[in-house]
């Protein structure tokens, strides 16, 4: 349960993510008239690589779901604001944008430390180690959700009459912002509320990781020369 929790939440997050980023570069040129696109990048990325200690704090001290449902929570406000910034205010979209990134660096983390906790999960129901199982899993919804945002957000660009090259109407561009701003603010929400069910607590964890401790040390005694399971009662 709590990995496919995971799986559903990066899927919707992915998917509006990914909408959001592939009409970037539309909205900031042909919107708000940004000139040096690739700066906004190196600011988002930039910042997304310092928030990381961050997120790495607020995950032990509100716990890593809720760390991410925070990161989720601050970027559709993000998304809501830009939705007020007008033409030529490229100061206030290039602070926006950066905020964005801030949250980039726990949509990063954040979910492959959740993972390697299901992962302990799956090992102490199993007996087998199974994390990479996982990893792989994820990378196949993260994908699933970029190409579900990459051919959402172009088509209906292109169903409202967007034009790319330049000259597209006042209400393409209507739209425009709409996709930008609004709409992968609803997948964030919708991620959130996901998330929201999420059992698997440090507590929880702290509990499981005792146990395969346990398990491990017996292990271990029962590989150690000299052991005799018949004698033990084990056989």
């Amino acid at each position: 349960k709590p990995f496919k929790l995971i799986a559903l939440a990066l899927l919707i997050a992915g998917t509006g993510e990914t909408f959001r980023i592939t009409i970037t570069v539309f909205f900031a040129r042909d919107f708000v008239g940004a000139q040096n696109i690739g700066m906004l990048y190196v600011y988002y990325f930039a910042l997304g690589l310092l928030s990381v200690p961050v997120w790495v704090r607020l995950s032990r001290l509100l716990g890593k779901h809720q760390a991410l449902c925070l990161s989720f929570s601050l970027i559709a406000l993000i998304g809501i604001a830009m939705y007020f910034v007008r033409p030529g205010q490229t100061t206030l979209f290039t602070i926006l944008f950066a905020c964005k990134g801030f949250c980039f660096g726990a949509f990063q983390l954040l979910p492959e430390a959740m993972i390697a906790d299901v992962a302990d999960v799956d090992r102490l129901e199993s007996g087998e180690e199974r994390q990479g199982a996982f990893y792989a899993a994820k990378i196949v919804v993260i994908k699933f959700g970029q190409a579900i945002g990459q051919g959402l957000s172009l088509n209906l660009l292109a169903l409202v009459g967007y034009i790319a090259a330049g000259g597209s109407s006042p209400m393409a561009m209507h739209w425009l912002t709409l996709f930008y701003t609004l709409i992968p603010s609803a997948f964030f929400l919708v991620a959130i509320a996901v998330l929201w069910r999420y059992p698997l607590t440090a507590e929880r964890h702290a509990e499981i990781r005792g146990r395969l401790e346990l398990m491990d040390r017996e292990r271990v005694r029962l590989n150690t020369p000299g052991h005799r399971p018949f004698e033990d009662g084990l056989i």
